[in-house]
């Protein structure tokens, strides 16, 4: 058992850090220095979490980012909880390649000011404790790390609850839990705020300037078969 945890906490630290995208994505690193003075500006308005979002997500805006507040929103199956849950993204306009080849696309990250607080459980093991110790209570990463994280910390928590004698509630199964930041999603982006091109390359992008969109109201795709557009 100690083994697999200081081997998800392991796989953790190095999709955030390191075996993600933190080495090969300056956007990404950019951003996350952003968010890091939006949180300690807004600091006062940490105890209510809402109001902490929406600051830091205009705080972004004004930096020139496409920042916006998403939510997501899924109906109960035989196998998920209904839920919903809010969190911030940020999109940016890519150009990949060079010259005649050059092709243009977006990338998308996810910015959760209460990241770690939503795997937290009753009566961790210590073991379980090394794992969360190693979640940020802020996230910025692109989707496919985020689902990736989730995968390794939802196991884990399992575990812990499984080794206390505890069942698994529906809000901490793996698929619920991915729901939070992986389901179709409204953003609701800060009308007021000027959106500008922050200089940066995205991961995979190739060279070139990373330029952000003006995006009004956005539907994410459906990547997930147990969740419906609301």
């Amino acid at each position: 058992m100690a083994n697999k945890v200081r081997k998800a906490a392991r796989r953790i630290r190095a999709l955030l850090d390191c075996g993600g995208t933190a080495n090969v994505d300056p956007f990404r690193n950019m951003l996350a220095d952003e968010v890091a003075r939006a949180a300690e500006e807004m600091a006062a308005l940490r105890g209510a979490r809402p109001a902490f979002r929406r600051a830091v997500a205009s705080r972004l805006s004004d930096a020139g980012y496409d920042a916006a507040v998403c939510q997501t929103r899924w109906r109960a199956t035989r196998e998920v909880a209904a839920g919903n849950y809010e969190f911030i993204d940020v999109v940016t306009a890519v150009t990949a390649g060079a010259g005649k080849s050059a092709t243009a696309g977006e990338q998308r990250y996810i910015v959760d000011v209460g990241f770690a607080a939503e795997f937290v459980v009753a009566r961790p093991t210590e073991d379980y404790d090394l794992v969360l110790s190693v979640l940020p209570n802020i996230l910025v990463a692109p989707p496919k790390v985020v689902q990736k994280v989730v995968k390794v910390a939802a196991k884990a928590a399992r575990r812990s609850l499984k080794s206390q004698g505890l069942a698994v509630p529906p809000w901490r199964k793996k698929r619920f839990v991915g729901a939070k930041w992986l389901g179709p999603h409204r953003r609701t982006p800060d009308d007021t705020a000027s959106v500008v091109a922050p200089r940066a390359t995205a991961a995979g992008a190739g060279a070139g300037d990373a330029a952000c969109r003006t995006v009004g109201f956005v539907l994410g795709t459906q990547i997930q078969p147990w969740l419906v557009r609301t």
